[in-house]
């Protein structure tokens, strides 16, 4: 039996391989992604949903100034980031201490197809409000909750589409809103669907494991949030405070939420 014959007579022999292929061939990277999703990507499917959602946009004469979408995420408070810095102590200066502290909290954001943005809605981790949390704010329209996980649960449903009534109102006249949303089982109880109803507006759920190819908010404004929080945390470290907060939080987190900057982060994100 012969011997299994070598493929290429050098280490680099694959690299000049894929000189000698047909321009048609191109070498991509494949990346992981959840089975559910990657099935989710049916065109067929995808098309229906867009057509219905067409449907609803021509009947009820939605603009794109009442097209939104409303989406939240989670932060580690306290916690720093990786950042390049120039030094003469390139040995020494390799390393940062990061905030103490490590409790969470949860920003809910919303957008719509014109541009429009809303103060954002904040859950801490608490059982009652503390008035020395929100000391350095000074937006009326600030709105904070408490939730003992931290994160939004049933008692705060109402909440949330209440706030995103009285925020949009003045874009909304008499007109219909469109809300895109998830299917989460929390946020279509009878009494959000009922309250949304009241108050015209058209609720519009994205298709199951399918809303990182259909959210037009898609985490984009929660890079700016989480990058402007690193920074803040890193600088408080340098000069020598290791308690980070909520407090400190809700401080800095006020600045760049209405920063212009977000505005171009926003830019991209029309969906009509």
């Amino acid at each position: 039996m012969k011997s299994a014959m070598r493929v290429g007579g050098q280490a680099n022999w694959v690299y000049r391989f894929f000189k000698r292929l047909h321009p048609t061939y191109k070498q991509v990277e494949q990346k992981l992604i959840d089975s559910k999703r990657l099935n989710a990507e049916n065109l067929g499917v995808i098309q229906t949903w867009f057509d219905r959602l067409e449907i609803q946009v021509r009947i009820n004469k939605i603009t794109p100034s009442n097209t939104w979408n409303f989406d939240e995420a989670g932060f580690r408070v306290g916690q720093g980031k990786r950042e390049l810095v120039v030094t003469q102590y390139p040995h020494t200066s390799t390393k940062i201490a990061s905030a103490s502290s490590r409790k969470s909290l949860t920003i809910i954001e919303s957008i719509s197809a014109a541009v429009n943005v809303i103060h954002p809605f904040v859950v801490i981790a608490g059982k009652n409000h503390l008035e020395e949390w929100y000391q350095h704010l000074t937006e009326e329209d600030y709105i904070a909750a408490f939730s003992e996980k931290d994160f939004s649960n049933a008692d705060l449903i109402y909440e949330k589409p209440h706030h995103f009534d009285i925020s949009t109102q003045q874009y909304a006249k008499n007109g219909y809103r469109l809300l895109f949303m998830d299917n989460c089982t929390a946020h279509l109880s009878y009494n959000f669907i009922q309250y949304c109803k009241e108050q015209k507006i058209i609720v519009y759920c994205f298709l199951p494991h399918a809303t990182h190819i259909l959210r037009p908010l898609d985490d984009i404004p929660f890079q700016a949030y989480k990058h402007y929080h690193g920074v803040a945390v890193n600088n408080q470290a340098r000069a020598g405070s290791y308690d980070f907060d909520k407090y400190d939080f809700l401080f800095i987190c006020q600045p760049f939420a209405s920063n212009p900057l977000q505005q171009e982060l926003y830019a991209p994100l029309s969906v009509i």
